[in-house]
């Protein structure tokens, strides 16, 4: 998905929807997440689920 930060992060919400392993902590330090990082969404993503 290189330079399809969209949908990249349309998938990532789904993801992080449903149980699984890939939580807040691995967004925060996980480097393959570096290219979407800065977008707005993805720090929403972040702001959402570190409730």
């Amino acid at each position: 998905m290189v330079g399809e930060y969209d949908a990249a992060l349309d998938h990532l919400e789904y993801l992080m929807s449903i149980p699984g392993d890939l939580g807040v902590g691995a967004l925060r330090l996980d480097p393959a997440w570096n290219p979407v990082r800065d977008h707005p969404r993805f720090q929403a993503l972040i702001r959402k689920y570190s409730r």
